[in-house]
């Protein structure tokens, strides 16, 4: 059986809870969530059950602030606390070690704020593992649940790869090496990027989103006509 979630001063439960509840449930305790995150956080109280964590780790990185998500994996409960400032995250279980069937299958169930008395502690849990967030997000955006691409970065649009961090030290499968090149070369669409196979497709846009999480992606947003005339050139090829 898994453990009960018992947490107070939520943002609330994602997939179990609709967005008139959490803003009941945001009247009746204070939130140590900052606004401008709360209200990121609340476009996905709708979602359906065993909830994509990817949008929400997209959101805490975005407003630099820690959260404590808990997640299902498996028949258990853990708890993975993140803290963008530091670039690091905390859990009772090494994330970064999973095998990718076991990444895809975890699902977020419940996302809460870890205070400031708490940013350099436990989160209430016995923590085993504190690793690089770096990693983390580039394993999640390749081998987690969600193959599409995060609302940020969808729509018509060219995508390059923008000067920083190097990516060389986190995992990479063959198949990203030459996306990779290709983004760093020139802009390019998803459409000019990714082989034209729904397998490629996805690795495409679960590529784009690991580079967005990097903070290495470029986004030029194009015209819908702009965008027809790039397909029809690449179709006559």
């Amino acid at each position: 059986m898994p453990m009960p979630i018992l947490l107070t001063d939520v943002v609330g439960t994602l997939g179990n809870a609709t967005a008139s509840t959490l803003r009941t449930m945001s009247t009746q305790s204070p939130s140590t969530l900052s606004p401008s995150l709360r209200s990121d956080l609340m476009r996905f109280a709708d979602e359906a059950c065993d909830t994509d964590l990817l949008p929400v780790l997209a959101a805490t990185v975005r407003h630099v602030k820690p959260l404590a998500l808990h997640l299902h994996h498996g028949d258990r409960i853990i708890v993975l606390s993140v803290f963008p400032r530091e670039q690091q995250f905390h859990c009772n279980l090494d994330l970064c070690a999973l095998q990718p069937c076991e990444t895809s299958r975890l699902r977020l169930v419940h996302v809460g704020p870890i205070l400031a008395a708490e940013s350099r502690g436990l989160v209430g849990v016995e923590v085993s593992h504190v690793r690089v967030l770096a990693t983390l997000l580039w394993q999640l955006a390749l081998h987690g649940p969600r193959d599409e691409l995060l609302p940020e970065i969808a729509g018509p649009a060219r995508y390059r790869l923008a000067p920083g961090v190097p990516l060389r030290s986190l995992p990479m499968d063959a198949w990203i090496l030459p996306m990779l090149q290709r983004l760093r070369g020139e802009a390019s669409t998803l459409e000019e990027l990714a082989p034209r196979t729904p397998p490629g497709r996805a690795r495409a846009r679960r590529l784009l989103n690991a580079i967005y999480l990097h903070g290495r992606l470029m986004i030029t947003r194009s015209l819908p006509m702009q965008r027809q005339a790039s397909i029809a050139r690449q179709s006559a090829r």
